[in-house]
């Protein structure tokens, strides 16, 4: 006698999900809104069936260094502004966890990249300085007190200054530097006092 019988395999959890990279290297300008899409984290599972969940690894913050990640596709978006002079970089754990609890995990670094956001600085030791009569051309008169938070030609300073004609015939600013030299000599007797503006003007767009 012939018995037919049917089997049906049961599915068994046999794989974690497992990430496409191993980490992800995402730069991100800074000062970006919230809600900015910067990149995608994706795990796949050999399981049948299986339904994967992301999150942050190790801890149940939704945001994390101004991230957030999407449970269901993976996509990180900023949940702020980031501001670099603040944090330049940031490491991000994320997991893929399927429906039975198996959990993959990968790597996300970030590199916030320098907008000119900032601008520069400058003051003098001194707002009043005395100059001696008998000073001569290229007598250094002030050195003032400049920065910038930010990078390259962003934070890349130039000097000016701004007068009366006389004022300007008698004082001039390196460029570079923003030291004020004298350009020609003084005569108490006719001007006693001159007002110069110095201005720091950083390269940045």
């Amino acid at each position: 006698t012939d018995v037919n019988v049917s089997f049906v395999i049961g599915n068994v959890n046999e794989f974690a999900p497992l990430f496409n990279q191993l980490v992800y290297n995402i730069p991100v300008l800074e000062n970006l809104p919230a809600g900015t899409l910067i990149g995608q984290v994706v795990a796949q599972d050999q399981d049948a069936e299986s339904i994967i969940t992301y999150s942050f690894a190790n801890t149940t913050n939704e945001v994390v260094a101004g991230i957030r990640v999407s449970a269901t596709t993976g996509i990180l978006r900023l949940a702020r502004p980031l501001d670099r002079e603040t944090a330049e970089t940031a490491t991000i754990k994320v997991q893929a966890q399927d429906q039975f609890g198996a959990t993959g995990f990968t790597t996300v670094n970030l590199r916030v990249l320098d907008v000119n956001d900032n601008a520069p600085t400058l003051t003098f030791p001194e707002s009043f300085v005395t100059v001696p009569e008998n000073a001569t051309a290229g007598f250094t008169v002030a050195t003032p007190i400049a920065g910038d938070l930010d990078l390259g030609n962003n934070g890349r300073l130039s000097f000016s200054l701004a007068g009366s004609a006389s004022a300007l015939s008698r004082f001039t600013i390196d460029g570079t530097t923003g030291r004020v030299q004298l350009l020609s000599d003084l005569n108490r007797e006719a001007i006693d006092v001159y007002s110069l503006v110095a201005t720091a003007t950083d390269s940045g767009s």
